[in-house]
């Protein structure tokens, strides 16, 4: 169990790293928040370029990666105000840093249930039942998405020959 916490620290700290040289990569002119479709055919275009396929695998490799990778986006609960993991402020505005729309393009649509349950923290008065019924819708609604993302990734091994599928469980994409 200690291993399996190990390893997700590194690759969230991966991930992390990943990400934050592919925003750079992608900022658009003059400096303003990173473009997340720009950021998104980066990603794919490493994939491409780690399973090296012929084109006409890609043409059907992508288009399930690309339902996988929306699928995580939908588990990380990232859309939407509050805060972002590790406590950091996120500006409520879709995006961390207050940057809107465009990076929610990124980390997908806001959970309403996340957002009803830090609706619900906002007031300290708020009661303990009325808590306790939106953790439980956002734990539902997480479950839901975890299963959709397992469906997607199910979806995608089928296509896969075993050296692809476990490249792309070396970079991150299946489990």
């Amino acid at each position: 169990m200690r291993k399996h916490g190990q390893m997700l620290v590194w690759v969230s700290v991966g991930l992390t790293l990943v990400v934050g040289s592919l925003f750079t990569m992608a900022q658009a002119p003059g400096g303003g928040p990173p473009d997340p479709a720009q950021i998104q055919e980066m990603i794919l275009q490493r994939y491409n370029e780690a399973l090296k396929v012929t084109d006409d695998e890609w043409n059907a490799i992508k288009p399930l990666i690309e339902g996988v990778m929306t699928k995580q986006r939908a588990t990380m609960g990232l859309g939407g105000g509050g805060m972002m993991p590790f406590g950091g402020p996120r500006g409520g505005q879709g995006g961390p840093g207050g940057q809107g729309g465009r990076m929610r393009g990124f980390f997908g649509e806001p959970n309403p249930a996340l957002e009803a349950l830090q609706t619900a923290l906002e007031s300290e008065t708020t009661p303990a039942a009325e808590i306790e019924a939106k953790l439980k819708d956002l734990r539902n609604a997480r479950k839901k998405a975890n299963e959709e993302l397992q469906k997607a990734r199910e979806e995608l091994r089928k296509i896969l020959k075993i050296r692809q599928e476990a490249t792309l469980v070396s970079m991150g994409l299946l489990d």
